[in-house]
């Protein structure tokens, strides 16, 4: 039965790769860029990306987990300063996110589209003594062939979203076949350890170590937006991160309406995805506001500065009063993670629908060190109180980050088995 999955799995792989080619190649029309990272993913073109060949493979999809996983690498090297590492990611954001955040001798790679000769390709080229596999990322081949060639696989901050469980619990017993080529997954919280159980993972393999999103430290010595903008103390800068289409005619409403009250509100506004800032600037004309960009703008503290670059949202943090998260009003996408802001100090907002963050939430909420609200009217509430009393707002910051510091260490504890693993293999 596995096996008809299996060979199932591959022969719909097959009949998309056609369409996943034509999609790339109209993509790379319009955007140069896009060309040959959709190349490297099908094993063409390794020239043009070094990797660092017999080290460790850490797979990170995109942003948040290339963002994330700095901390692990950071103690892998306290332990191993010369220990090789090649990272792979799917997305061009990620990709130029890893670029920004990571040391020179670290290899940034696309990950191999996961057909089995694409694959091997991949493996033999790299040649890694240990794979190791960020949050939900589970693809067959990928797995499969850690196995056949012997490398210890790692699961690590890995996490298990309800309705992720419900499509999984369909295949089971295939999940089952693929989860036992990891040597070790390490999950979140207890709820996804239950989780990932409940989909087939081994009860001696599947470890509660904790979050390393708590881990996020990185320190700001200097300010490109507060410098070229020209903020000044009197600017109370609201941050709106991460947003996808769907939620931001919701989120604006709410800015309209508190900067009725709140005439020194500042925004700055960071779609998910830098390629929507034409439409983002489209919508927040509709809602009054005229929208600068910050890739070719050049103003004196603009009102509505619409973030369309890579790299530079930590910044945006660091000089805001409050933080709405996007992601968090759409069922689709369930949140992004707030702890960046939190780890500043800054107070944060975020909507119903944070289930990808589901412990991150919680234990925010919990203490009182985040908001959480339902709709446009009580975002505004929140918006115009939270930027209205600053002692109000420095106290859910505070409070936000203490939580954070009380839940660190989770890096260290997935690097010590990285390691482990490593030495075993």
């Amino acid at each position: 039965m596995n096996l008809m999955i299996h060979l199932l799995y591959n022969t719909v792989l097959l009949f998309f790769l056609p369409f996943y080619i034509l999609f790339s190649l109209i993509q790379s029309l319009f955007k140069k860029k896009y060309f040959v990272p959709f190349l490297y993913r099908l094993g063409f073109l390794f020239k043009r990306y070094p990797v660092n060949a017999g080290g460790l493979w850490i797979h990170a999809v995109s942003v948040g987990e290339i963002a994330a996983t700095v901390s692990v690498i950071e103690e892998i090297k306290k332990k191993k300063p010369r220990i090789s590492i090649t990272i792979s990611c799917t997305t061009l954001t990620g990709y130029e996110m890893g670029k920004k955040m990571l040391n020179d001798d670290i290899a940034i790679i696309y990950a191999p589209v996961d057909l089995p000769f694409v694959v091997s390709r991949f493996y033999k080229r790299i040649k890694p003594r240990l794979v190791a596999v960020a949050e939900l990322e589970i693809w067959p081949n990928f797995f499969l062939r850690a196995k056949k060639e012997g490398i210890p696989l790692v699961l690590f901050n890995g996490r298990m979203p309800e309705d992720d469980l419900k499509m999984y619990r369909i295949f089971k017993s295939y999940l089952r076949l693929i989860l036992d080529c990891a040597s070790v997954i390490g999950v979140q919280t207890e709820t996804d350890r239950k989780r990932f159980i409940e989909i087939g993972g081994n009860k001696k393999k599947v470890k509660t170590t904790g979050n390393i999103k708590f881990d996020f430290s990185q320190k700001i010595k200097s300010n490109s937006l507060k410098k070229e903008f020209l903020y000044s103390s009197k600017d109370r800068i609201l941050v709106v991160s991460s947003t996808h289409r769907g939620e931001e005619e919701l989120i604006l409403k709410a800015i309209k309406d508190a900067v009725k009250r709140i005439r020194a509100i500042k925004i700055i506004f960071v779609p998910r995805h830098p390629h929507r800032a034409a439409e983002v600037a489209k919508l927040a004309l509709e809602y009054g506001f005229k929208p600068f960009f910050r890739s070719k703008d050049k103003v004196k503290r603009p009102s509505f500065l619409i973030l369309d670059t890579i790299g530079e949202l930590i910044q945006a943090y660091f000089i805001s009063e409050l933080v709405i998260i996007g992601g968090s009003f759409l069922k689709k996408i369930q949140g992004h993670n707030p702890l960046e802001a939190v780890f500043y100090k800054k107070p944060v907002i975020f909507g119903p629908y944070m289930e990808n963050f589901h412990n991150i939430r919680d234990v925010l909420l919990a203490d009182k060190g985040a908001l959480e609200v339902l709709d446009s009217e009580l975002l505004s509430n929140e918006i115009a109180k939270t930027l209205k009393a600053r002692d109000y707002g420095k106290k859910l910051g505070s409070a936000g980050y203490r939580i954070m510091s009380r839940n660190k260490g989770a890096s260290k504890r997935y690097s010590d088995i990285i390691l482990s693993k490593i030495q075993d293999g």
